[in-house]
């Protein structure tokens, strides 16, 4: 499948890392609800793969992350598309995400390694790389028009 059948098709927009995406709040009800069960799902099996590395301890990890994959995708594809809206580069948004994805590994290995303190410390400072990215998503507005990236995605609704 190409990309502009890609950007037709509003599930697998979701996954695609071209074009522009508008402000969560201005989302269509229908790229709304897609991305949250998406996301709901995926987060439902990460929190099932952290009670499973609890309970069987480090061969559990490989799953966990394969449970994180959707939600990092989806969200390193949201955070790039936002990124276009505003004018800027899709790469600021695959570092950022590449080190919360890191941090967050390391805190699966620290929870199995019976390390709590350490675990929750790494996820903490996952959140904090991420919630500034999040604040970034939900208040930008985007550039007027199109740009370099495409059409601007409030004029093509």
């Amino acid at each position: 499948m190409n990309a502009p059948q890609a950007q037709e098709d509003p599930f697998l927009k979701q996954f695609s890392f071209e074009g522009r995406e508008a402000a969560l709040f201005k989302a269509d009800f229908e790229t709304a609800m897609l991305r949250g069960i998406v996301m709901a799902l995926s987060s439902i099996a990460f929190l099932v793969s952290l009670l499973a590395i609890a309970m069987f301890g480090f061969w559990v990890i490989p799953l966990s992350v394969l449970a994180i994959l959707p939600n990092v995708w989806l969200n390193t594809a949201l955070f790039v598309r936002r990124a276009h809206d505003v004018g800027w580069s899709g790469k600021w948004p695959l570092i950022l995400m590449t080190v919360a994805m890191i941090l967050m590994v390391g805190a699966l290995v620290l929870l199995a390694m019976g390390r709590p303190a350490a675990g929750i410390s790494s996820f903490l400072s996952a959140g904090m790389i991420l919630l500034p990215m999040a604040a970034f998503m939900y208040a930008s507005p985007g550039t007027p028009g199109s740009n370099r990236f495409g059409p601007d995605p409030r004029e093509t609704k």
